[in-house]
């Protein structure tokens, strides 16, 4: 993938790819798309809020980084604001949200 916007990988570039798929707007057929995390961690840019709520619409779970944990926290807040993140983790826990989430969501029918 090549360089936008300063950044590799562009992360709308990715979450766009997910929802133009013709499988699931996450790009995942079935159970695979039930076990897809997006996670949105410290920045400034616009784009990814958006996509983890494209995400989020899809069903799949969505974690973003607390502020307290964060050393910028403005695309965080955004995420937050939109209903994108469905849980909020400081990043030491974030792999702990990741799991507890998946596996409560194996229990649900």
């Amino acid at each position: 993938m090549g360089r936008l916007r300063r950044c590799r990988p562009y992360v709308a570039k990715r979450q766009a790819g997910f929802a133009r798929s013709g499988v699931s707007r996450t790009g995942f057929p079935g159970r695979q798309r039930r076990r897809a995390v997006g996670i949105l961690l410290t920045g400034m840019s616009a784009d990814g809020p958006k996509g983890l709520l494209n995400m989020r619409e899809a069903g799949t779970v969505t974690i973003a980084q607390d502020k307290r944990s964060s050393v910028v926290y403005g695309m965080l807040k955004v995420a937050v604001e939109l209903g994108a993140a469905q849980h909020n983790a400081a990043l030491a826990a974030v792999p702990r949200t990741v799991v507890q989430s998946l596996k409560q969501r194996d229990t649900k029918p």
